[in-house]
């Protein structure tokens, strides 16, 4: 009786209608009743927030309404500190490595998730909160003024100043503040908080503006989207750890002379949610681009999380970018 209810499909693919049940199965069985989920059973036993939130929306598109809004609840109650920022690991890090796309990810989940129900009631029982986690990444320790983007030395996969990751501006957190700043403004707007909405339409298309045409800062080089630049504008190319000996034995980052960080499958972001227009020019060579990611140090195909020449892990592909990249095609 349980399952009868949920969302059902049947293509006539068999290896696609096969993904879909281990998908709709697999999400349900790792999220406890009480609304845990680990981020990894076996080797983290962590939780972040949007992980949770993309796996509510997941929920959702497959017919577990009830879930999601326990999801969804369960990290607008918990997973949001007192001045905003969201948990990562299970805790909160300090300003230089706080994963500044969460904040937005996270309004703009909330956004596709009254979309599915217009529980409305939900948002408005945490609205101060999803207001001072939209607002978080805003504050002048993150937000160059003059670039009118935010900063700090930890990139969208986690790797931080250890790794030779720069303090500067990560393509993945201005997109996503941009989306979240964006819907937030259309629920602020719905919730007849007028003056909310007006400030994130302004302070999103300022970024936006920043992002797209900035001729020191926007996140464009050779007509391609890039990953990062440094505080002064440069684009930061490689990643060059200060102290390679420090890096996994035999990895990527501990011996590559050349550990670039672009491409990185970040860079489908706009193309897949409509930033940009995905039969642009700026598209077309950007997923070009990307797709000297597929086998780039491995047999079998698939898509890497970024260029394996920057990889402190074992070089190989993942389920999850791929589908990003056939997505943003």
């Amino acid at each position: 009786r349980y399952w009868n209810t949920k969302g059902f499909l049947e293509t006539g693919n068999k290896e696609f209608d096969d993904l879909w049940k281990v998908s709709k199965t697999g999400l349900r069985s790792v999220m406890g009743n009480n609304a845990r989920m680990d981020a990894g059973v076996w080797e983290y036993n962590m939780e972040w927030v949007i992980d949770h939130l993309w796996a509510a929306i997941g929920f959702l598109r497959s017919g577990f309404v009830d879930e999601a809004r326990l999801l969804v609840e369960n990290n607008l109650k918990h997973a949001i500190g007192f001045d905003g920022r969201t948990i990562e690991s299970s805790r909160w890090f300090g300003y230089d490595y706080t994963e500044l796309n969460q904040n937005g990810s996270l309004v703009h989940s909330i956004w596709e998730y009254l979309c599915w129900t217009g529980d409305f009631a939900l948002v408005k029982k945490y609205w101060d909160k999803i207001k001072l986690c939209a607002e978080f990444p805003l504050q002048d320790v993150f937000f160059d003024k003059r670039a009118k983007m935010v900063h700090n030395k930890r990139e969208f996969w986690e790797r931080s100043d250890p790794h030779g990751i720069e303090d500067g501006f990560e393509m993945a957190y201005q997109f996503w503040i941009i989306m979240g700043l964006e819907k937030g403004a259309e629920i602020a707007r719905a919730l007849k908080d007028h003056n909310t909405a007006r400030k994130w339409r302004h302070t999103a298309r300022e970024m936006k503006e920043s992002f797209l045409s900035d001729p020191t800062f926007k996140m464009i080089e050779n007509g391609r989207i890039i990953k990062r630049r440094k505080k002064n504008g440069e684009w930061q190319k490689l990643s060059i750890p200060p102290n390679r000996s420090a890096m996994p034995p035999g990895s990527p980052l501990a011996m590559d002379e050349n550990p670039a960080l672009d491409p990185d499958t970040v860079v489908t972001f706009p193309i897949i949610f409509g930033m940009i227009d995905p039969k642009s020019e700026l598209s077309l060579k950007t997923l070009e681009w990307v797709d000297t990611l597929w086998g780039q140090q491995w047999e079998g195909g698939g898509y890497s999380r970024y260029n394996s020449h920057s990889e402190p892990d074992p070089p190989a592909p993942w389920p999850f970018n791929s589908v990003m990249v056939a997505r943003a095609h």
